[in-house]
């Protein structure tokens, strides 16, 4: 009855959006993959949930041993204050 056909609709509209969401998501990491630019992506406590595949040329890291650690590690002891500040004015 209308219950059933009000569940499919739903799904179908569900599904729609998981291939719209992974579609940009496809399309984002392209751009950012081949981008010249070095693109690190961190959480609000500093820690790296993405980083861009040419890291390895720049810094000598694989993509992965990246992922999970704080930013904040790879900024020289000097520069460190000055960086956890900005970031933190930028959150707020």
């Amino acid at each position: 009855g209308f219950d059933h056909t009000c569940e499919i609709e739903t799904r179908k509209k569900a599904k729609t959006l998981s291939k719209q969401i992974q579609s940009k998501d496809l399309f984002f990491e392209k751009i950012l993959s081949n981008s010249i630019d070095l693109v690190l992506l961190i959480d609000q406590n500093g820690t790296i949930f993405y980083c861009s595949p040419n890291i390895k040329q720049e810094m000598g890291y694989e993509p992965e041993e990246m992922i999970g650690k704080n930013g904040f590690e790879f900024i020289h002891p000097s520069d460190l204050e000055k960086a956890v500040n900005s970031f933190e004015q930028e959150l707020y």
